[in-house]
C-alpha cells in the first residue's frame, strides 16, 4: 500500500493482502462499527430528550417508533459473537467465487454475518448475486423478489434486520 492510496476493499484488494492485513482491515471495521454504535446511543439519547415529547403530543406512538428504529440500527450492525478469524475466513471464502470480485468488502461483511448468524443458504446466495449488480439494478431486482417471490419474501422480513442499510446501496 502507498501511503496516497485510497484504502477500498473489493475482492482484488482483498486476495492481496496477507493474514494480517485482513485482520487488520477487520479489526480496524468492526471497531468502527463500534464507535458508530456509541456515537448513535448519544444521537439518539439526545433527539429522545429534545423530540420525544413534543411529537408524543402530535403523535402518541412516536416513542414506541423511535424505540424500535433505534433497537433496529444497533442489531443491523452489531457483529458480536463474531470474531475477526470467522470474518476473515468468510470473506475469503466469498472471494474465492470470482463473481464476487468486485463486490466492496464492507457489503460482503454482511454476507458474512449472515452465514454466520444461520440465514438460509437460498437468501445468503440471493443477496449475493444482488450484491453483484449496479445499485439502480439491484433496487429494482430486489423489489421485483419482494413483490414476486413469498419465499424470499418471508426470508427478507426475518433476516433483514441482521443488514444494515449500506448493504443495500
Amino acid at each position: 500500500m502507498r501511503e496516497d492510496e485510497e484504502f477500498k476493499v473489493d475482492g482484488y484488494k482483498w486476495t492481496s493482502l496477507d493474514k494480517a492485513g485482513k485482520l487488520a482491515w477487520v479489526a480496524g471495521f468492526t471497531e468502527g462499527g463500534a464507535i458508530v454504535r456509541i456515537e448513535s446511543i448519544s444521537a439518539f439519547a439526545l433527539l429522545e430528550l429534545t423530540a420525544r415529547e413534543p411529537l408524543k403530543k402530535v403523535d402518541s406512538t412516536t416513542g414506541e417508533r423511535m424505540d424500535k428504529i433505534t433497537a433496529s440500527f444497533h442489531k443491523q450492525i452489531d457483529l458480536s459473537g463474531i470474531t475477526l478469524g470467522q470474518i476473515v475466513d468468510g470473506l475469503d471464502k466469498f472471494y474465492k467465487d470470482h463473481r464476487n470480485m468486485r463486490v466492496e468488502a464492507q457489503k460482503a461483511i454482511w454476507i458474512v454475518k449472515l452465514e454466520v448468524r444461520g440465514a438460509p443458504q437460498e437468501f445468503i446466495d440471493e443477496e449475493a448475486r444482488l450484491l453483484r449488480m449496479p445499485i439502480g439494478e439491484r433496487d429494482k431486482e430486489r423489489s421485483s423478489l419482494l413483490e414476486k417471490n413469498q419465499a424470499y419474501k418471508e426470508t427478507w422480513r426475518k433476516w433483514r434486520d441482521q443488514i444494515p442499510a449500506i448493504f443495500h446501496l
